[in-house]
């Protein structure tokens, strides 16, 4: 027996509305993993003390390692002419540095418009 017309297509209707719904909560849900610069905006945005202590602390680190690894040492003269230039740099570069990064995350938050594609409103 064939079915009533109308019934098909509203049945046909709800299945696509129900498609369309599982279909958006996928693509969200691949794009939250593949969005890595998001992610790390979001992570930044929501612990800004931890990664600030920890570009501190890596800068230390690479400020202090930075003269073993091109084996300049304060015993040679090359050593001492060399490791307070590379101090003196990172003072200097380091607030420049954080401001250059505070400005780009705010103008990357300042977006209001999404960066990927929407799907198209529902058939009436």
């Amino acid at each position: 027996m064939a079915q009533n017309p109308p019934t098909h297509i509203a049945e046909l209707t709800s299945r696509l509305h129900a498609c369309r719904t599982a279909l958006q909560h996928s693509v969200g849900e691949v794009e939250d993993r593949i969005n890595v610069p998001r992610r790390i905006r979001d992570e930044i945005a929501s612990n800004p003390l931890k990664w600030a202590a920890i570009g501190a602390g890596a800068g230390l680190a690479v400020l202090k390692l930075l003269p073993l690894a091109l084996r300049l040492t304060r015993k040679t003269w090359a050593g001492a002419l060399v490791s307070p230039l590379v101090q003196t740099a990172a003072t200097i570069a380091l607030p420049l540095v954080m401001e250059s990064a505070q400005r780009f995350m705010q103008s990357r938050t300042a977006q209001t418009t999404p960066p990927y594609r929407t799907l198209p409103p529902d058939i009436p």
